[in-house]
């Protein structure tokens, strides 16, 4: 891009005056002073340093600065570069550990190329199945309560008509004495 940038100004010709943005991203596998994972900086014109060059972008990312884990980078790219930089170690990784990991990935990826309405109807329907899910844990654990209480009932009844006294019922099953009698 810097090439052709270059060429089409020596030339004379206007066209660059279109061109919405340049990035340049460099992956620097040691540390700077700076201490975030990701920097960007723009750029300004030297001959006049008032002006800057509006468009024109580099972002440097640090790889020893990448989180430790896959599960601490927080965002797509630190993800990325995770996985690149830990390629040799991650045979040692199970099968299903590196598809949730490029998974994961990949869905950063596709919700980044999404536009903003696309990624607000993305989210609603995502909170709305997360409390579907939510839902369906509550009614599951209230089932369980339910029934578990059922159980003990069941047990006092039987325990009872085998003549046990209600002091040893109410020990085995949690229930009160009163609610043993009650029975």
């Amino acid at each position: 891009t810097s090439n052709l940038y270059v060429s089409g100004i020596n030339k004379g010709i206007d066209w660059y005056k279109n061109i919405s943005g340049v990035i340049s991203i460099c992956i620097m596998n040691f540390e700077t002073a700076d201490t975030k994972f990701r920097t960007n900086y723009r750029l300004i014109d030297d001959t006049d340093l008032g002006r800057k060059l509006e468009g024109f972008c580099i972002i440097s990312l640090q790889i020893p600065r990448i989180s430790n884990t896959f599960e601490n980078c927080k965002t797509a790219e630190e993800k990325w570069l995770f996985l690149f930089k830990n390629i040799n170690t991650m045979e040692k990784a199970t099968l299903s550990e590196l598809k949730g990991n490029l998974q994961e990935v990949v869905n950063l990826a596709e919700l980044s190329a999404m536009s903003k309405d696309e990624q607000l109807r993305y989210f609603a329907a995502e909170n709305k199945e997360r409390a579907y899910w939510d839902s369906i844990g509550t009614a599951e654990s209230k089932g369980m309560a339910k029934g578990i209480e059922k159980g003990k009932l069941q047990t006092a009844k039987t325990m009872k008509l085998e003549g046990i006294q209600s002091l040893v019922i109410s020990k085995c099953t949690g229930l009160t004495v009163e609610q043993v009698e009650a029975l």
